[in-house]
């Protein structure tokens, strides 16, 4: 299987732009789609995408336990089988929940991964579940 650095649109849209098909695209090219992506595959609910009705997360009630460790626990797996599963350019993925210093009703994760294409360098993503549901992620 092949990894592309960018998604399938971001390749037309810049051969568009630049009248070429085949420009590469940097790292930092690269992880800016890679975040891009991550934005919208966490920010999607399962069962609202026809053509993958496993893309995104599920129902977070579901992930939903007693205790917040537990809780935390959960969501770290749905993360990583998530990411895993449908983010290809992303390697040797972990997910850990940190503290949230301040901030009520927050749950925040800190992502480490590979770039496929480049395993000797590490990524680390910041991914922060806010109280309206709505998740961000940044590195």
């Amino acid at each position: 299987m092949t990894i592309f650095r960018e998604r399938f649109l971001e390749r037309l849209v810049r051969a568009g732009q630049s009248g070429e098909e085949d420009q590469s695209c940097t790292s930092g090219q690269e992880l800016a789609s890679v975040i891009t992506h991550l934005q919208k595959l966490l920010n999607t609910r399962q069962g609202s995408v026809q053509i993958a009705p496993d893309y995104g997360l599920p129902d977070m009630n579901s992930v939903h336990s007693d205790s917040l460790v537990d809780t935390g626990r959960r969501m770290e797996q749905v993360l990583v089988g998530v990411i895993a599963r449908f983010e290809p350019r992303l390697t040797n993925v972990r997910v850990t929940m940190e503290k949230s210093e301040g901030v009520q009703l927050e749950l925040k994760f800190k992502l480490e991964a590979a770039l496929a294409r480049q395993p000797d360098i590490p990524v680390v993503f910041e991914t922060i579940i806010n109280a309206n549901g709505s998740i961000l992620v940044t590195n």
